[in-house]
């Protein structure tokens, strides 16, 4: 079985991200990451790449071929760096969601403490939501089995999640034009 054949490295207790088989059985596409299957996103630097390729892909089917990092998609800046957008969804899950977040004042406060966003940054809190909102927020009502029964009511319908797993895998890494240098 692909399972038993799993390398080490995959497994949870190894620092993997757990996920074993890239085609997933109940829907015949392919889970890049295992954000895909609905879990949370594990902390490291294969798991942030892995979550990068399907947020890629997802912007792909959302925008009918817009490409992540170019034009409208660039990666946001905050101060002199671009906003790590695996560590921004797993903060804003680990807090409980963007609705949960967005409910309890002072929690973009807490992600912005998590995302390490220097204090000079004033307006940091309300940035980071615009961001997540833009390139993540679609993503996470897709994707992310939020327990919260009443997330079911706010959950985007207009893609599910088998279409974006049938839709393909966006190859190599993303074109770099002049916008983006």
């Amino acid at each position: 079985s692909k399972a038993a054949d799993a390398p080490p490295e995959a497994s949870p207790a190894a620092g993997g991200d757990g996920q074993k088989d890239v085609d997933s059985p109940a829907t015949g596409g392919t889970v890049i990451c295992i954000t895909e299957t609905g879990k949370p996103l594990p902390a490291g630097e294969e798991a942030s790449l892995k979550f990068l390729t399907s947020l890629r892909r997802f912007i792909l089917l959302k925008t009918d071929g817009m490409e992540l990092g170019i034009g409208a998609y660039r990666i946001p800046r905050m101060g002199k760096e671009e906003v790590n957008l695996p560590q921004l969804y797993r903060s804003v899950v680990m807090c409980g969601g963007y609705h949960k977040t967005i409910q309890k004042k002072g929690s973009w406060k807490v992600v912005a403490f998590h995302m390490r966003v220097p204090s000079t940054v004033t307006n940091a809190a309300y940035m980071l939501r615009v961001h997540y909102e833009k390139f993540l927020l679609e993503y996470e009502y897709t994707f992310w089995d939020n327990p919260d029964i009443e997330m079911d009511l706010l959950r985007n319908t207009r893609f599910t999640r088998e279409q974006v797993l049938l839709s393909p895998v966006p190859s190599g890494p993303p074109k770099k034009t002049d916008a983006t240098k």
